[in-house]
């Protein structure tokens, strides 16, 4: 496959093959579930902007759901853009994605566009991670808040747009307030359980649209049982069951 090189995970997303290496924070639950509920709780968007888009992972699920869309994916770690262009180049919307090496919060007046919609799965470990895997821990560390966050995705939404993150459920509270200061409101929460019994949910996808509305509240598990995904989530990601599930 063009781009490929010998050592290259490849992870299948339907009839999409996606290229993932190991200096580029991987696809995971989070992204899965972020770009698969999308589609459910948005409708038609034609100018889609992926925050922190890493392998690009979100950005050809929107693709995927929103074939008429066109998709800038941003990222400020150069190996990802690398890394995602080859996936866009790979994939039959090539013509409709595009891939920059940027920083939103240091270069946010080169995003010249008002987005229709904007998607992240935005880093948020505060305290330095303790992990044996350093691209991980460089992915997930979130050198602004919450607040800082909201304010410069909602800044590059025109003015019906929405914007979708996942984020874990113990700081949603904290993305619901930043969101609310800057008058946009959470429309569609999905909290994501790892299993059924399980009191706590380990994140929240959260929906923010201008103005205020009633939230619709859901929840979801991600495992039947230890090494069993639930259908739930086999069916809102699109993935396909491991071998033994």
């Amino acid at each position: 496959m063009k781009g490929a090189a010998e050592h290259d995970e490849i992870f299948m997303w339907k009839d999409i093959r996606i290229i993932q290496r190991t200096d580029v924070f991987k696809i995971g639950t989070d992204a899965l579930s972020l770009g698969g509920w999308v589609a459910k709780v948005v409708s038609h968007p034609l100018n889609i902007l992926d925050v922190g888009t890493g392998t690009g992972v979100l950005a050809l699920m929107m693709a995927h759901y929103f074939p008429e869309s066109k998709i800038a994916a941003i990222d400020m770690d150069n190996a990802a853009i690398e890394l995602a262009s080859i996936n866009f180049r790979n994939s039959k919307w090539r013509d409709h994605l595009s891939a920059e090496q940027l920083d939103i919060f240091q270069k946010i007046n080169q995003i010249t566009w008002q987005y229709d919609l904007i998607v992240c799965n935005p880093p948020f470990y505060h305290q330095k991670m303790e992990s044996s895997n350093e691209v991980n821990a460089k992915a997930k560390h979130a050198e602004n808040s919450a607040s800082e966050w909201i304010k410069v995705l909602v800044n590059k939404l025109n003015s019906n747009g929405d914007l979708c993150i996942v984020v874990p459920y113990i700081d949603a509270f904290h993305w619901i307030e930043a969101a609310n200061t800057n008058s946009y409101y959470c429309r569609n929460r999905l909290n994501l359980y790892s299993f059924p019994k399980d009191e706590i949910p380990v994140r929240s996808l959260l929906h923010f649209h201008i103005g205020i509305a009633a939230s619709e509240i859901a929840r979801m598990n991600v495992y039947e049982t230890i090494n069993k995904h639930s259908q739930e989530y086999l069916d809102l990601t699109g993935i396909q069951p491991k071998k033994g599930e």
